[in-house]
């Protein structure tokens, strides 16, 4: 991820980047969240008309 964004190859981040930057790079990226959401539900023909029926 690092690599990516930065432009910077493998090696350099090994070699010349300190585990301490590297550590606040990875807590300064944006996050994403899983949002669990309801199931929709279907009644009569709603569902007949989903079904093809």
């Amino acid at each position: 991820m690092i690599a990516e964004k930065t432009g910077w190859t493998e090696k350099y981040i090994m070699r010349k980047v300190s585990w301490e930057s590297i550590q606040r790079m990875l807590a300064d990226a944006p996050a994403m969240k899983k949002v669990k959401t309801e199931p929709k539900l279907f009644e009569g023909d709603e569902l007949a008309k989903i079904l093809g029926m």
